[in-house]
């Protein structure tokens, strides 16, 4: 029995090109881009800060190299301690900011699961993906950027909301995102027209996503130039650009 692929919410939608070199160039891939780095460093932060909250004994956030990565496994290994250390000012500010949100926010934390990662078996997949945090009723993801409502946001948060109902069998009602990239954190409601949407689409990239992937396995593919690059504000965070330059 073929063993199926598994497709991390995140990836799907992605540029084909970046699809291509994952699998055929797996280990040339540079260093995570400053964004991503920081990026990963904030949420590593969101998240301590609201265990801070929710638990009763102390919990200490250590800032210090290379105490917000996970270096053991991945593109982390390749993240210097200078990196690190140009990313600090903006996961500082960021904790700031992440104080006043917790102050004025009116949720009870307790009720919320934070970064749970969820799988969901599908005929020709396994969906894994890890919703920031989560209640009976509530979805809440966290972007580090400023408060733009990209349709990215809207498919990641539609397919989150989907896959809380098929794994757990929770209705969320209200999905919200929480961006901390402004001059104070701002929290901006998706309608559930536009998280319907985004699960349509969200199905129709998976669907390209696979279809993209056996192509390349299957040998269906020249080479990468077959693909256009997508060349938008996601190439500044591939780890690939090196080989791929958007041309």
């Amino acid at each position: 029995m073929t063993k199926r692929p598994t497709v991390h919410v995140t990836q799907v939608g992605g540029c084909k090109r970046k699809k291509y070199h994952e699998i055929m160039d797996k280990g040339k891939g540079m260093p995570p881009h400053f964004y991503g780095v920081k990026g990963t460093m904030c949420h590593k932060v969101i998240e301590k800060s609201i265990e801070k909250i929710k638990s009763s004994e102390p919990v200490e956030i250590d800032i210090t190299y290379p105490n917000l990565l996970d270096t053991s496994k991945g593109r982390n290994k390749k993240v210097s301690k200078e990196v690190y250390q140009a990313c600090l000012p903006e996961v500082e500010s960021l904790m700031t900011k992440t104080d006043v949100w917790l102050e004025t926010q009116e949720y009870d934390l307790n009720e919320f699961t934070s970064e749970e990662t969820l799988e969901v078996v599908l005929d020709e997949c396994v969906i894994k993906g890890t919703p920031d945090l989560y209640s009976n009723s509530t979805l809440i993801d966290f972007k580090s950027g400023k408060p733009v409502m990209r349709k990215e946001y809207i498919r990641q948060a539609a397919a989150y909301k989907w896959m809380l109902k098929r794994k757990k069998d929770i209705d969320i009602t209200e999905c919200h995102i929480i961006f901390f990239g402004g001059d104070e954190p701002v929290d901006k409601v998706i309608p559930a027209l536009k998280l319907e949407e985004g699960l349509k689409q969200f199905f129709t990239d998976l669907r390209e996503h696979l279809c993209t992937g056996r192509l390349v396995r299957e040998g269906g593919v020249k080479d990468k130039y077959q693909f256009k690059c997508s060349n938008d504000f996601m190439c500044t965070m591939c780890n690939f650009r090196n080989i791929c330059s958007g041309i």
